[in-house]
């Protein structure tokens, strides 16, 4: 079988191909040779063979009106695609290129004829806008004043074009920011972390870092009328256990402990003079608070005397008296002495006291007391509705109430207990 006619020719644009096979035009002029020399057919198939020989005919001299140009010459054309110009480079329009005959047409069929400078379109030129330099902040690059092409966004360092600037040649780096040495604006406290706040001098930005929280600094010495403790210098918390009761000693007209407490004895009381000695009689311009019995006294007649005895009802209601301190000298503390000095808290008995009068603490807010070896007789109620949770005694054997009944005075919880009965006994020891 002879080889089939081909050819290769360019229809939807560059480096796109066709190719047109001439398969069927000789496939069909070889089917009519059989259908001509077979002896059996019947005229049928000679009108179909003949039809079918004019229509591949005339397909194929569409073809071949196409491939052809007037002059018998068969162009092969390459397409070559539309290429917008730009601010430097001219561009072109779409146009057709025969391979074979070198020739330029405006179309596809090779029907107009076109010279290469027709398909031209000169560069469009550069279309420059001045940009005003920006300048940077803190956390912001700036930009160098520069000239920019509208067109393709190239910039430059002048109108002309003639020096291109890379767009990194035009950063200005940001300046980062300008911090204060900080400001503490929450100040750290023992146990509690603090805050300083740091500030940008240039944009006002701020950050904040932590303080680290304090340690306890016990060095002070604190104390109240009845207790010394250790405290914090820096934000007054107490020790543990550092706490402990004043352990007073005369010195002077005042008593100290050891712990650099002192307080001075009450001053403008009433006295009356009795026995050798003065019995504190009333309060007299005393303004309440700490109340330190001073042990000896002069009225201007008897002379320097020990104050032996608080009087009946000396201090009765009144309930702004805090702590009471008995001196050694007092030997007696009259009937209801002390009645309902019901802010009275702490009451130190003096190592001479020897009768405590009836109801003479009563209704007080007493909850410990110690009770001297002296002591010998504790009259009805002395005690009574006290909150007493501890009395102790420096001598509780011995004790009887007043049906001669023994008192349990050994142990602490249990005096306290008999004491600050409300309808309680009297109670004496032998």
């Amino acid at each position: 079988m002879p080889r089939p006619f081909q050819r290769d020719f360019h229809v939807f644009g560059e480096g796109v191909y066709i190719r047109v096979i001439f398969v069927v035009l000789n496939s069909a002029v070889n089917r009519l040779k059989v259908y001509v020399f077979m002896k059996k057919k019947t005229k049928r198939i000679l009108i179909i063979t003949a039809v079918s020989v004019a229509v591949i005919a005339a397909v194929a001299g569409t073809v071949l009106g196409i491939m052809f140009c007037g002059g018998g010459h068969q162009h092969f054309m390459r397409t070559v695609r539309a290429r917008a110009a730009t601010c430097t480079e001219d561009g072109n329009s779409a146009y057709y290129h025969c391979e074979d005959c070198g020739k330029y047409f405006a179309d596809m069929l090779g029907e107009s004829e076109i010279s290469p400078e027709d398909a031209v379109i000169p560069a469009t030129g550069h279309d420059m806008e001045y940009v005003q330099a920006r300048e940077p902040s803190c956390t912001q690059a700036g930009e160098e004043a520069h000239w920019q092409c509208l067109n393709c966004g190239k910039a430059f360092a002048d109108e002309g074009a003639s020096e291109e600037i890379a767009s990194e040649g035009l950063v200005i780096p940001a300046e980062g920011h300008d911090m204060d040495d900080g400001t503490e604006t929450v100040a750290a406290q023992c146990g509690v972390p603090g805050e300083m706040t740091y500030s940008c001098l240039t944009c006002g930005y701020t950050e904040t870092s932590t303080l680290p929280a304090l340690e306890h600094v016990f060095d002070r010495a604190a104390s109240d009328g009845a207790y010394h403790w250790t405290e914090c210098s820096l934000c007054g918390a107490e020790r543990e256990n550092s706490r402990g009761m004043h352990d007073f000693v005369l010195n002077g007209a005042a008593e100290e402990c050891a712990c650099g407490a002192h307080i001075a004895y009450a001053e403008g009381l009433q006295y009356a003079y009795a026995d050798g000695g003065y019995a504190v009689t009333g309060a007299g311009d005393f303004e309440g608070g700490f109340l330190f019995i001073p042990p000896e006294y002069d009225d201007g007649e008897h002379g320097v005397r020990p104050v032996t005895a608080v009087a009946d009802e000396a201090f009765m209601n009144r309930p702004d008296i805090v702590i009471v301190r008995l001196p050694d000298s007092v030997a007696q503390v009259g009937d209801r002495a002390f009645f309902m000095c019901a802010g009275a808290a702490f009451v130190t008995f003096g190592a001479g006291v020897e009768d405590i009068g009836d109801a003479a603490f009563y209704g007080c807010s007493l909850a410990d007391i110690a009770l001297p070896a002296a002591l010998a007789h504790i009259g009805e109620q002395a005690f009574g509705e006290c909150p007493l949770v501890s009395a102790a005694f420096a001598r509780p054997d011995g004790w009887t109430d007043g049906f001669g009944a023994p008192a349990n005075f050994g142990d602490a919880a249990a005096a306290a207990a008999l004491l600050s009965d409300a309808d309680g006994p009297a109670f004496d020891r032998a």
